[in-house]
């Protein structure tokens, strides 16, 4: 009985992590890049990044899409383009969006429109 839940818990474990797959645009060597309205992020139920981006977001690829995306920076002082419609380049950050929340986006460099 119990070689048979090692078996059981195997296959669940093989299944998951073979299904799971990773973007990797940026393993090809493209910058991913997302365009539309950045506002300072305020009182959110997912209480991460410190600034949102709204609009026509999506722009890697042939996709695009009207989406939320929160941002953070290190490098770029995001507070100046609040209100502005900006194309931003970065990265995303690995671990989100948790439970259906934007995805996390650290950005390393901005374009104003």
């Amino acid at each position: 009985m119990y070689q048979k839940c090692n078996v059981v818990v195997f296959l669940f474990c093989l299944i998951l992590f073979t299904s799971c797959q990773k973007n990797t645009s940026q393993a090809n060597g493209e910058v991913s890049k997302w365009t539309g309205v950045l506002e300072k992020t305020g009182m959110t139920t997912y209480q991460y990044g410190t600034h949102t981006l709204t609009g026509n977001a999506s722009t890697t690829g042939n996709q695009t899409e009207n989406i939320l995306y929160a941002l953070r920076s290190a490098t770029v002082d995001l507070d100046q383009y609040v209100g502005k419609k900006v194309t931003v380049s970065g990265d995303e950050i690995e671990g989100y969006p948790v439970d259906m929340r934007p995805v996390f986006i650290e950005v390393t460099a901005l374009e104003v429109e």
